[in-house]
């Protein structure tokens, strides 16, 4: 019997153009046949990420105390207003000086 093998095909590409900085892109890629698709691939990505365009609402932060901790919780930013993947800074200002927290969603 003979063995045959393939060689790996060169790699298929596509190339969108005039993406704009700060914007949230999805990209899917599905592969399908006559059968049907098969499953997607996701990538969210942004060209350059910047500044968020809006501070987290004061009106959507939440306080809940239990004995002597303190529970913070708030909407995040969207994709879109975030302008790029947010991470959360929380400080806490004490008679030590400030603490500083970070928190990725």
């Amino acid at each position: 019997s003979e063995l045959r093998t393939r060689s790996r095909r060169s790699r298929t590409s596509f190339t969108f153009s005039n993406l704009v900085a700060g914007v949230p892109y999805e990209v899917r890629v599905v592969a399908a046949t006559n059968g049907g698709e098969g499953e997607e691939s996701e990538l969210i990505f942004f060209l350059k990420e910047q500044a968020p365009i809006r501070a987290v609402s004061a009106s959507t932060i939440k306080t809940a105390w239990s004995g002597n901790s303190l529970t913070i919780s708030w909407e995040p930013l969207t994709l879109h207003e975030a302008r790029g993947f947010p991470v959360y800074y929380i400080y806490l200002n004490d008679s030590s000086g400030p603490v500083k927290r970070e928190i990725e969603p």
